[in-house]
C-alpha cells in the first residue's frame, strides 16, 4: 500500500484539490487496513501513518511515483478477504528443509516481483 500510494497526494497539488484528497485517501487507507483485524484506533493510526510517510516522501522527492493499480489489489485484500490466515491442522515446528524451502520461495518470489506489472501508453 505504501509504494501504490506514491504520488496520489503531494504538496504541489491546489489547495482545493488537497482538501478533498487527504480526507478521501486516508478513509481509503482505513478501508484497507481493517483486513488486518486491529481496533479502530490502530487502524487508523496506520492509514495516518503510511500517509504522513507517502506525503513527505511524494513531497521531498516530487519525481517519485508509484504504480496506482496495486492499490485496487490492496483494497481487495484488505477489505474483501482480509489477511488472517486460518489456523493450521499440523501445529509443530518446522524443520530445516521446510525453512530452507520458505526462504527459497520469499528469495523467488522477491526476483520476479514487479513494481509497475502493467503499462498501457
Amino acid at each position: 500500500m505504501f509504494y501504490a500510494g506514491l504520488g496520489i497526494v503531494y504538496a504541489g497539488q491546489p489547495m482545493n484539490d488537497l482538501l478533498f484528497y487527504i480526507p478521501a485517501y486516508v478513509v481509503f487507507l482505513y478501508l484497507c487496513f481493517t483486513g488486518l483485524g486491529l481496533p479502530w484506533r490502530d487502524t487508523l493510526m496506520y492509514a495516518l501513518v503510511v500517509f504522513a510517510f507517502q506525503f513527505l516522501l511524494s513531497w521531498s522527492f516530487p519525481g517519485v511515483k508509484g504504480y496506482s493499480g496495486w492499490l485496487v489489489f490492496g483494497f481487495v485484500l484488505g477489505r474483501l478477504i482480509g489477511v488472517q490466515h486460518p489456523p493450521s491442522e499440523v501445529e509443530e515446528p518446522l524443520d530445516f528443509n521446510r525453512k530452507l524451502l520458505g526462504w527459497i520461495a520469499l528469495i523467488i518470489f522477491i526476483i520476479s516481483f514487479s513494481l509497475n506489472p502493467i503499462e498501457l501508453k
